[in-house]
């Protein structure tokens, strides 16, 4: 019975050529595959910024939940400020701090309940959702 297996002459020179200068050729493969997936990827996370922008939410919902967005960033800061201020042994101004960040705290939950007043109906049990800049993953805003 025959080789089922390919014993081409001119297969093996090129394998033996290519051994030693250790040219494989995988990395283009992998390069190629690679590519690829970046592509499929873009892809996806353009097709959920589209659909999130054909969602039907107004200029002023869109500044509400940025402005609720940008309070709960200044809360995180702000904490860590007091945790650090407060690792010193500067107790006080830690404690300063987070009079600052119970206010803000206020101000958030004052913004977030003018945007539930502001969505429609129809959308009140759906979240906020952005697209993530590197899976295309739906994130909540809040």
């Amino acid at each position: 019975p025959e080789c089922p297996k390919v014993h081409s002459l001119t297969m093996r020179e090129e394998y033996e050529s290519a051994s030693q200068k250790r040219d494989y050729h995988f990395e283009e493969e992998v390069l190629e595959f690679l590519g690829s997936f970046l592509r499929d990827n873009e892809r996806k996370i353009e097709g959920n910024k589209k659909r999130l922008e054909l969602t039907d939410e107004t200029p002023e919902m869109e500044t509400k939940a940025q402005e609720i967005h940008e309070l709960a960033v200044q809360i995180g800061e702000k904490v860590a400020k007091a945790e650090a201020l407060g690792a010193e042994g500067k107790v006080d101004e830690s404690l300063a701090v987070m009079s600052e960040v119970e206010e803000i705290k206020a101000k958030k939950k004052a913004a977030e309940d003018e945007y539930h007043a502001i969505i429609p109906r129809h959308t009140v049990q759906q979240q906020k959702l952005r697209a993530c800049e590197v899976c295309g993953a739906f994130l909540s805003m809040y």
